[in-house]
């Protein structure tokens, strides 16, 4: 039940374990002991460690994930303000973002775009049951329904059109650039989420 083989010399190294552990236990059972049903018991104990540690290591990974996450979101909302601004104050003109030696920050223009926007979902399942059924489930699927009703201008009953307006999303990424050392941090200025700061849609 492994994913993955051990080598010829791991598999001897686990052999000779096994065997001492073997001797160990047919010395303590004596003439009771049967190879085979203690090769069965050990086998299920070996599934059973298996599935225990895939769970721990799934649980720890999980751990591990929040972690990162949450220390994202703290930094953010502690200095997120600040180095928005700061970005801002030290961008070049006539551009949009500043490299730094540990990376990029910035605005990016994202386009504005029309999507339909559920109004009223009694309407819109009782039209989506005849031309879009698959867009139907317990409620209206809007990613469906987005997906295939494409008429510009026109909206299923229950819906309406609207369009965003293009805006700038302020981003960090990654650049190649030798280490350098940076200033030390200016005072905290607490408060900002990370959707605010990104500047996602709520």
């Amino acid at each position: 039940m492994t994913d993955e083989l051990p080598t010829t010399e791991e598999t001897e190294h686990y052999a000779i374990d096994v065997a001492i552990r073997q001797q160990c236990e047919q010395s303590r059972a004596g003439a009771e002991w049967n190879l085979a049903e203690w090769a069965v018991g050990l086998l299920h104990e070996l599934d059973r460690a298996e599935d225990d540690i895939k769970d721990r290591a799934k649980a720890h990974l999980a751990f591990l994930l929040s972690e990162c996450k949450g220390r994202r979101a703290g930094l953010l909302w502690k200095f997120g303000a600040q180095i928005r601004e700061q970005v801002l104050r030290e961008t070049p003109a006539k551009k949009k973002s500043v490299t730094y030696a540990t990376g990029r920050a910035g605005f990016r223009t994202v386009p504005g775009r029309e999507r339909l926007v559920l109004d009223d979902e009694a309407a819109a399942i009782k039209w989506a049951e005849t031309y879009c059924p698959e867009a139907v489930r317990r409620s209206i699927d809007m990613k469906v329904l987005r997906e295939q009703y494409l008429k510009p201008d026109c909206a299923p009953p229950g819906c309406h059109r609207e369009t965003t307006e293009a805006r700038e999303n302020f981003y960090i990424g990654p650049v190649s650039m030798p280490a350098a050392e940076l200033p030390g941090p200016p005072p905290m200025q607490p408060g900002l989420s990370a959707d605010e700061f990104y500047g996602v849609d709520p």
